[in-house]
């Protein structure tokens, strides 16, 4: 009997020990179906994103000059990103500059593949312009430059209504074995791409992907200045024309904008398990659940009075710009400040100062004074100072401060007036260091005199006017 008990016990233990098996199988198969389904869910919100934002249309010369030349302009304010926030921790320079394209010139003109195979999977599409391919050799795995050839973009008859497509190699760049391999199939020696965006204010600037060793964290999205440091780093060995696009007339002025979070907070997520099929899957369900924002740009029209990038209240990064109010930038304050050109940088004084200085040109009044000396002493800093429930209604582009009356121990608040609405009673504002940077406020009249009231906060004492010379 006893006998009997002890088998007993060890068929149960191999029971149990099947039943906990089977148990983690099942687990397994449930978190698998899971990953699964939030990868399908992902891939599928990247694709709807891209359906909605990608112009459908070819863009007008004047369209896509604008925002070529938007693209320089604002280059430290906000350089736009083409491929999904799981891909920006890898080398897909070829995706971004094909995606660039069909952005820029509206519709899918081009067709991604790697670098060294871009212009023969595209070669319909292409014009080629420039060639150097020979001053380089194949050397069993290696590809080896033979002459070091200057390369002067201007020398080489650019034409300014085109957009070209640079084909280069990082100098570093020896052992290459896919390219070389490629070259077998018809592929070419340049190593990566670049979006050639054309000439403004005397140089020659380039968008592209590029991963910096030396600053892992900054974004790899960048718009460089080809005169600059550029050339040093690689050798320019072909340049594409992108045929059928064109830029030119009188360019309209569009901003290709983003709300995406610095791309540091993006990198985290991804990269875990390598650039493989496994590791890009891990990546798109990690960027999919644990980053926000958007995984591709929106064009805007800067001259609209206000341009929302990041809706007022909603939570942003540090130095993340927010919007634009007649074409200056807007940011995020939520972290320590540094002194910069107009102030202390994402302040609302900074802001205020800058909007004075790039929108109407008034001179810089960066350590003249907190946000209440916008009013207090308005009439030193050029500005013409008028009270709250005064007879001189506020008007776009005042500046608006916010103070207990006469309290000097309180720097108070200052924004920018950017409409103002008898009919609808209100008064809207801009401004820095709030949690909404966009916000409206009731305005009454009563009588022949004007009242701004700030239900939630400091308020308001009076506006100022930049004084006409």
């Amino acid at each position: 009997m006893e006998k009997f008990a002890k088998v007993m016990l060890a068929l149960l233990a191999q029971v149990a020990k099947l039943r906990k098996f089977a148990a983690v199988i099942i687990v397994g198969v449930v978190l698998m179906m899971i990953a699964i389904a939030i990868h399908f869910l992902a891939v599928r919100a990247v694709e709807k994103e891209w359906k909605e934002k990608l112009s459908t249309t070819q863009r007008s010369p004047e369209e896509i000059d604008g925002i070529v030349a938007n693209m320089v302009k604002y280059r430290a304010i906000t350089t736009p990103a083409f491929v999904p926030k799981s891909l920006w921790d890898k080398e897909f320079c070829s995706a971004t500059v094909v995606n660039a394209v069909s952005f820029i010139s509206g519709g899918e003109s081009l067709k991604t593949s790697a670098a060294w195979k871009f212009y023969a999977t595209n070669r319909e599409r292409l014009g080629l312009v420039y060639d150097r391919s020979a001053d380089f050799v194949v050397q069993e795995d290696k590809i080896l430059e033979t002459y070091d050839r200057p390369v002067w973009l201007s020398r080489l008859g650019l034409q300014s209504d085109r957009i070209y497509v640079v084909g280069y190699r990082y100098h570093e760049t020896l052992a290459v074995p896919r390219i070389v391999e490629g070259l077998k199939s018809g592929g070419t020696i340049n190593s990566h791409v670049m979006l050639l965006l054309g000439r403004y204010d005397g140089s020659w600037w380039g968008y592209h992907l590029f991963h910096d060793p030396d600053r892992p964290n900054d974004s790899p999205f960048k718009v460089d200045n080809l005169g600059d440091d550029i050339p040093k780093k690689f050798d320019i060995v072909y340049i594409w024309e992108v045929l059928g696009v064109r830029k030119g007339g009188t360019p309209k002025n569009l901003l290709m904008v983003q709300n995406s979070p610095p791309y540091k907070n993006v990198a985290r997520w991804t990269g875990l398990f390598g650039n493989n099929s496994l590791g890009r899957a891990v990546d798109s369900i990690s960027a999919y659940l644990f980053t926000s924002g958007d995984n591709f740009p929106t064009v805007v029209d800067l001259d609209k009075e206000v341009v929302e990038i990041v809706k007022p209240g909603e939570k942003a990064s540090h130095g993340q710009v927010l919007g634009f109010f007649r074409g200056v930038s807007v940011y995020q304050h939520a972290g320590a400040s540094q002194r910069g050109e107009y102030g202390l940088e994402f302040q609302c004084v900074e802001l205020a100062n800058r909007f004075l200085v790039e929108a109407l040109g008034h001179r810089n009044l960066t350590r003249t004074g907190d946000a209440d000396s916008y009013f207090y002493q308005a009439r030193g800093k050029g500005l013409m100072p008028y009270y709250n429930d005064g007879v001189e209604s506020p008007r776009s582009g005042d500046v608006v401060v916010f103070d207990p009356e006469g309290d000097d121990n309180n720097p108070g608040h200052v924004a920018i007036v950017a409409s103002v609405s008898e009919s609808q009673s209100q008064i809207c504002i801009v401004q820095q260091n709030t949690r909404r940077w966009y916000e409206c406020l009731p305005l009454k009249k009563r009588g022949a005199k004007w009242h701004v009231e700030n239900p939630t906060g400091l308020p308001c004492v009076g506006w100022a006017r930049r004084i006409q010379k």
